[in-house]
């Protein structure tokens, strides 16, 4: 990978003593508070190859940003707390938590401009800015010189003994 811009503004942002891994908000795993170095051992092998596995893992409120000679990898949490906001050009990419810091133009499709219209924001990784994406909740991007993959690693799945609680089962468990 050419080039990687970190530009965080609007959050405050924890690295690594190796300067790999950025991250702002709060990581558990296995019901323990994580910092940058323990995110990092956890995350990345020796060989710098991601463990993908692990992030279903994580739980709490948190966007990751893993800086690899070779890849970029961005995470949010299974709410998008915190939003990462990225753009690729001419080999280089720029990653903020402020969109109008990677943005570069205003311009979009119909479609996106419409979704925004009726729903008051974007679905997916699409912006109102062409060419800035975004990562959706729940979902790890990677970025290498040949090219970018996302990978959804939480989908929230409903039970079928939440679908068939009554109203007032939900209201009694919501007190308790």
């Amino acid at each position: 990978m050419k080039s990687a811009h970190l530009l965080f503004q609007r959050y405050l942002w924890q690295s690594s003593s190796c300067g790999k891994l950025f991250f702002t908000g709060h990581v558990s795993f296995q019901q323990s508070l994580l910092n940058a170095d323990c995110l990092v051992q956890l995350l990345v092998d020796e060989c710098e190859e991601i463990q993908y596995d692990q992030f279903q893992h994580l739980n709490g409120f948190f966007a990751i940003a893993i800086k690899l000679t070779d890849k970029l990898v961005l995470c949010t949490d299974r709410v998008r707390s915190f939003p990462l906001f990225y753009r690729v050009s001419e080999g280089q990419i720029a990653v903020s938590d402020d969109c109008f810091c990677v943005a570069e133009e205003a311009g979009t499709d119909e479609l996106i401009a419409h979704e925004f219209a009726a729903l008051g924001y974007v679905t997916g990784n699409d912006t109102l800015f062409g060419g800035t994406r975004q990562v959706p909740a729940g979902t790890h991007v990677c970025v290498r010189d040949t090219g970018i993959s996302q990978l959804r690693y939480f989908t929230f799945k409903r039970s079928r003994l939440t679908l068939l609680r009554s109203e007032a089962q939900v209201l009694e468990q919501l007190h308790h």
